[in-house]
């Protein structure tokens, strides 16, 4: 289970408990964030330190919280904030953060520079 993308973590842990919010774990129930951490550790860990990509910065895919993003953040805030708001405030499942966070993780600088050298080993490898 070590290898999880987060997205598979938040799925996985969705399993495990029902959702909750305003705390990673509560009353037996867990966020978007503590249900991956179920899946990896069964305990709190850094998220950011895990998946290095939550620390990117992004925007909210469902408001306009503009204004104090924009005041605070330049309109921009880390994935990983972004998606205690998404369960938190917009009260989206943790299966649908997770379907966010999967499109976004192949984006991450990381994935797009792996995915590179991925490539550039299968051209070596055919010759081309």
């Amino acid at each position: 289970m070590s290898n999880l993308k987060l997205s598979e973590a938040i799925q996985l842990g969705a399993m495990l408990a029902p959702q909750g919010f305003e705390r990673y774990k509560e009353d037996g129930r867990t966020c978007a964030l503590g249900a991956a951490c179920e899946a990896i550790a069964g305990s709190p860990l850094d998220v950011a330190s895990r998946w290095p990509f939550c620390k990117q910065q992004t925007r909210c895919p469902a408001c306009s919280w503009w204004f104090l993003l924009f005041v605070f953040t330049l309109g921009r805030t880390s994935v990983e904030r972004v998606i205690v708001h998404l369960n938190d405030d917009h009260r989206w499942t943790r299966e649908r953060i997770a379907d966010w966070v999967a499109a976004i993780e192949f984006t991450s600088i990381p994935a797009l520079v792996e995915h590179r050298q991925l490539g550039e080993q299968l051209q070596h490898v055919s010759g081309t």
